[in-house]
C-alpha cells in the first residue's frame, strides 16, 4: 500500500512539474478579448488605446449588452465593436441607428457584415482571395503568409496618404457599396473599401472589415499601429468614455466565475489540479480500507403456519368438524412417525406405552388421541365440544406434558 501511494505521489509531482515548466501551446482562436495575450486577443490594443484616444485608462469601459438592450440614457459616448461577423436583427440595428443619430460615434469592425444592417445600407462584404482564387495561409501556419494586401487611406488631409502592407489573412475582406452612399476612407489594391463612414443625424457610423489588424499579433508583429491609429482617430473626437461592446464576440456577459480566474492563472491552476487529484486518491484508498456496512435482513416469515391457521378457521366456520379432526389426526400421526420413528399400523396399548416412553408424555394425554385416531373413520359426526377437547389434548401433547 505504501509503495503504491509513493508511486502515485511521484506521478502527481511529475505532472505538476510538467504543467508548470513545459511551454504552453499557443491559442490561435479569435477572441478580441482585452484580457487575452494570445495572438488574436486585444490586450496590446488596450495598452495603446489611452495614447490613441488621448484618454485615461479608466475612461475605456467594457460593455456586454446588445444595442437593443442598452439603456440609452445611461450609455452615451463613442463605441468600439470588434467581431468576426455582424448580422444583427432589425430591432438591434434600429437601436444602433438611434444611438448614432443621438450624436455618438460607433466603429463597427467585422470581417463579414450582413443581416438587416447590410440590407439597410445597401452593402455586402467580399473576399479578395476568393475573388482571385488565391490560397491564404493562416497566421498559425505561416509567419508571413503567402499573400499580402496593400491598404491605403483615401486622400483626406487628416489621414496619412501612404500605403500599408499586411498579410492577406487580416486584410482580405472588403465592403461592396451597392448604392454608392458610403464614404470610402480606406481601400485595398483592388479599390475594395476596407473602411468607410456613414453619417447619421448628429453622429457617424464607421465600418471596417479589418478587425484582426487590431489584435496582438498584427498590432505588434506587423506594426499595424499607424493604420490602427488612423481608423481609431474618429473615436478620439468628442467627450465622454469609450465603450468597448464585447457582446457580439464574447456574448451577453463574459464569464467571471472564480473557477475561470483560477484556471487562467498557472499557479492557481496547478494547485487546483493538485487538490482534485489528492481528493481522488483519498477517495480511492480510503474507500478500500473502509468496510461496507452489512445490512440487517429480517428473517423470513413462516407463511405455512399462517396458512394452517387460515385453513383451520375455514373448516371451523363451515362446521365441518369431522373433516377438520381427520386432517388433524393425520398430521399428528405423521408428526409421531417423523419425530419418534414409530409405525402407526396398529394403534393400541403397546403403541401408547412406546410413545409415552419416547416422548415423555403422560399416557393419559396420549390415550384419548390414539382412540380418536383409531375410531375417526367409523364416526359420522363430531360435535363442537369434542373438537375443542381434541384440540386441547393436542396442545398438551405438542407442549410436552411430562408423564406422571
Amino acid at each position: 500500500m505504501r509503495k503504491r501511494g509513493l508511486f502515485f505521489g511521484t506521478l502527481l509531482l511529475a505532472f505538476i512539474a510538467l504543467s508548470l515548466f513545459l511551454p504552453k501551446p499557443v491559442n490561435w482562436s479569435v477572441t478580441y478579448n482585452p484580457k487575452d495575450e494570445n495572438p488574436f486577443g486585444v490586450h496590446a490594443l488596450y495598452r495603446l488605446l489611452p495614447g490613441f484616444l488621448n484618454q485615461e485608462k479608466e475612461e475605456i469601459k467594457p460593455l456586454f449588452f446588445s444595442f437593443a438592450e442598452m439603456a440609452k440614457e445611461e450609455y452615451q459616448g463613442n463605441m468600439l465593436v470588434l467581431t468576426q461577423q455582424y448580422a444583427g436583427s432589425r430591432r438591434d440595428v434600429e437601436a444602433l441607428f438611434d444611438y448614432v443619430e443621438a450624436g455618438n460615434t460607433v466603429l463597427l469592425a467585422a470581417e463579414n457584415i450582413g443581416g438587416y444592417l447590410a440590407d439597410s445600407l445597401g452593402l455586402s462584404t467580399g473576399d479578395y482571395a476568393v475573388d482571385k482564387g488565391l490560397e491564404v495561409e493562416p497566421a498559425s501556419r505561416s509567419a508571413s503568409g503567402t499573400l499580402e494586401m496593400r491598404l491605403r487611406f483615401a486622400r483626406i488631409p487628416s489621414y496619412p496618404g501612404y500605403t500599408f502592407l499586411f498579410p492577406a489573412e487580416a486584410a482580405r475582406h472588403y465592403l461592396i457599396d451597392k448604392n454608392g452612399q458610403l464614404q470610402p476612407l480606406a481601400t485595398n489594391q483592388a479599390e475594395g473599401i476596407t473602411w468607410a463612414s456613414w453619417p447619421m443625424g448628429k453622429g457617424t457610423l464607421y465600418l471596417s472589415t479589418t478587425p484582426n489588424l487590431l489584435t496582438n499579433y498584427y498590432l505588434l508583429k506587423n506594426k499595424a499601429d499607424r493604420y490602427v491609429a488612423g481608423i481609431l482617430a474618429p473615436l478620439a473626437e468628442g467627450s465622454g468614455p469609450l465603450y468597448h461592446n464585447q457582446y457580439y464576440q464574447l456574448g451577453r456577459k463574459e464569464a467571471q466565475t472564480p473557477l475561470r480566474y483560477v484556471l487562467s492563472q498557472p499557479a492557481l491552476k496547478a494547485a487546483y489540479i493538485t487538490m482534485l487529484t489528492a481528493l481522488l486518491l483519498f477517495v480511492l484508498f480510503y474507500g478500500k480500507r473502509k468496510q461496507r456496512i452489512i445490512p440487517i435482513w429480517a428473517p423470513l416469515k413462516n407463511s405455512s403456519l399462517e396458512f394452517a391457521r387460515t385453513l383451520g378457521q375455514l373448516y371451523y366456520q363451515q362446521r365441518n368438524h369431522k373433516n377438520l379432526m381427520t386432517k388433524r389426526m393425520r398430521y399428528w400421526l405423521s408428526y409421531i412417525h417423523a419425530h419418534y420413528l414409530m409405525e402407526n399400523h396398529t394403534l393400541g396399548e403397546a403403541f401408547i406405552e412406546e410413545l409415552s416412553q419416547k416422548s415423555g408424555i403422560n399416557p393419559e394425554v396420549i390415550r384419548p388421541l390414539v382412540r380418536t385416531a383409531d375410531n375417526i373413520e367409523r364416526v359420522n359426526t363430531f360435535d363442537e365440544p369434542l373438537l375443542l377437547d381434541l384440540e386441547k389434548r393436542l396442545h398438551e401433547f405438542y407442549n410436552g406434558t411430562p408423564a406422571s
